[in-house]
C-alpha cells in the first residue's frame, strides 16, 4: 500500500457550496441482507428481510424527492450583486488556479504509481527507480506548495460584512413519497409485514447551485428545519425556510449575471441518513483513514463527484482490498456472479463507513456553518445514480472539503486522517449503511 500513501496531499476545489446541519436517533432494527422469496418491485428503495422476524420486510427511503416553494420574497439590487460577481470572477479563477494544480499532481501521483509497478516487475534497477521516485518527488512538493499559496490566497479572501447580512428568504416543503413506495412493496410481497425500516443520523444540506468558491456562511445565513428524529415522521414533508445572504441572494435574484441558467433552481437540498443492517459475511479489514481518503480523492471527479464509470471501477477494483487490507469470508457457498456482486457492496460499503468516520473525526462538533461544499440534488443523482453508497461516500467528501479545502488547513486535515482502523464483521454484527434522499424543485 506505499503508492496509495503517497497521494496523501491531493487537494481538490469545491463545486457547490452548502450549510450542515445534524441530528439523531438511536435505531434498533437489524434487518438482513438476504432471504426475500419476491423481486423488488421499486427502483427507488432497497429492501431487507428481518433478521429475527422472518415475516417482516423492511423499505429504505426513496432516493429521490420534490421541493414545492411555499413563499419566497428575495431583497437584493443590481448594483450590490455587480460587486458580488466581481468577487465570484476573482474566486472562480482562483478555483481553477487550484484545479490546473490539482490535475498535475493527479498526473504525478500516476507516474508514481507507475514507477512502483515497473520497480517491482524488474523492469527498473533499485538506483534508476530511486532517481526518477526523487525527481517525481520534488515536482509533488513544488506542485503542493503552489496548491498552498493559492489555497491560502482564497482562504484570505474576506467579503464585507454588510454582504453577509441577510437578503430574504425562501420557505419551501421537501416531500418524498416513502409511503407510496412501502404499498408498491407491499403489493408484492404477499402475506408479509412491511415497514419503513429505522433511520438515524439524520443530517440535512441545502445548497446554492452555481456559487462555487464560496463557503456555505457566506451564501447562507440561516436555514430552519424541523429537529429531525424520526425520518419517517418527516420525509412525506418537512418544512425547510432558508435565509440566504446578499451574496447568496445575488446567485438567486441574478442567475445570469452570474453566468447561470435564468431557470435553474436555485436550492438543492439532501438528506443524509444511516440505517442498520446484519451482514451475511465475515469482513475484516485494516487500513488508514488518510490513505482512503486519498484513494478515493484520487478517482473522484469534479471536485470528489464520481461518475457511474468511475464508481464502478472503484467498487469493481482489488485496489480497494489493497487500501483497506481486505478479507471476504462467505459463510455459504457462492456462484462467482454473487460473490463478485457481494464483493462490490462491501468494498462501497467500507468506503462509506471510513468516510463516515473521517466526517465525525476531522469536522468539529457545534460547527453547522462551516462544514462545506454541497452537492446539488440534481447532480448527486446524475454521478451516482440511485446507488446509496456512492451518494453517503460523495457527500463526505464535499463536507470535507467544504471544511478544509479552500483553506490552508490541508496539512491539519491529512494529521487528522492518520488514524489506523480495523474492521471486522460477521452475520451477527449491526453495522450502520448510509443514505441520501436527494430533492429537486418541481
Amino acid at each position: 500500500m506505499g503508492h496509495i500513501g503517497s497521494i496523501a496531499n491531493l487537494r481538490r476545489a469545491a463545486v457547490f457550496v452548502m450549510v450542515y446541519w445534524s441530528t439523531s436517533q438511536a435505531a434498533t432494527a437489524s434487518p438482513t441482507l438476504v432471504g426475500l422469496d419476491f423481486a423488488n418491485p421499486s427502483s427507488e428503495v432497497t429492501v431487507f428481510a428481518d433478521s429475527i422476524e422472518g415475516r417482516v420486510v423492511h423499505v429504505t427511503p426513496p432516493r429521490r424527492g420534490t421541493l414545492e416553494i411555499n413563499q419566497s420574497n428575495i431583497a437584493v439590487d443590481l448594483n450590490t450583486c455587480e460587486a458580488v460577481k466581481d468577487l465570484f470572477e476573482t474566486r472562480r479563477s482562483q478555483q481553477g488556479e487550484l484545479l490546473a494544480l490539482q490535475k498535475q499532481k493527479a498526473t504525478i501521483t500516476e507516474f508514481q504509481g507507475k514507477l512502483l509497478l515497473e520497480e517491482l516487475s524488474g523492469n527498473l534497477t533499485e538506483a534508476e527507480a530511486d532517481e526518477r521516485r526523487v525527481r517525481l518527488n520534488q515536482l509533488s512538493t513544488g506542485i503542493e506548495t503552489q496548491m498552498d499559496d493559492v489555497a491560502l490566497r482564497i482562504d484570505n479572501t474576506d467579503l464585507p460584512d454588510h454582504l453577509l447580512q441577510p437578503a430574504g428568504y425562501y420557505s419551501f416543503v421537501a416531500s418524498a413519497p416513502w409511503s407510496e413506495q412501502i404499498a408498491l412493496v407491499s403489493a408484492a410481497a404477499a402475506g408479509k409485514t412491511v415497514n419503513a425500516i429505522q433511520t438515524d443520523n439524520v443530517d440535512v444540506f441545502v445548497s446554492v447551485i452555481g456559487a462555487e468558491g464560496f463557503k456555505g456562511t457566506e451564501l447562507i445565513a440561516k436555514v430552519n428545519s424541523a429537529n429531525i428524529v424520526d425520518l419517517a415522521s418527516v420525509v412525506d414533508a418537512v418544512q425547510i425556510d432558508v435565509e440566504p445572504t446578499r451574496v447568496g441572494a445575488c446567485f438567486i435574484k441574478f442567475p445570469e449575471l452570474m453566468g447561470n441558467q435564468v431557470d435553474e433552481q436555485a436550492f438543492a437540498l439532501t438528506l443524509n441518513y444511516t440505517y442498520k443492517i446484519n451482514v451475511t459475511t465475515q469482513v475484516t479489514a485494516s487500513y488508514n483513514l488518510r490513505d482512503v481518503y486519498s484513494y478515493l480523492e484520487e478517482r473522484g471527479t469534479k471536485g470528489g463527484l464520481f461518475s457511474s464509470e468511475s464508481w464502478s471501477n472503484v467498487t469493481e477494483s482489488r485496489d480497494v482490498d489493497e487500501v483497506f487490507n481486505l478479507d471476504i469470508k462467505f459463510e455459504d457457498d457462492a456462484d462467482p456472479e454473487a460473490e463478485a456482486a457481494e464483493r462490490a457492496r462491501v468494498r462501497s460499503f467500507l468506503l462509506g463507513y471510513a468516510i463516515q468516520d473521517m466526517t465525525s473525526s476531522a469536522i468539529p462538533a457545534g460547527e453547522p456553518g462551516k462544514s462545506g461544499a454541497a452537492i446539488a440534488s440534481a447532480e448527486l443523482n446524475k454521478v451516482c445514480g440511485v446507488d446509496p453508497y456512492c451518494q453517503g461516500v460523495a457527500v463526505g467528501l464535499k463536507v470535507l472539503d467544504g471544511f478544509f479545502g479552500s483553506s490552508g488547513s490541508r496539512s491539519q486535515l491529512t494529521r487528522v486522517l492518520d488514524v489506523t482502523r480495523t474492521y471486522n464483521s460477521s452475520v451477527s454484527r449491526t453495522i450502520s449503511i448510509p443514505g441520501a434522499i436527494s430533492f429537486v424543485v418541481e
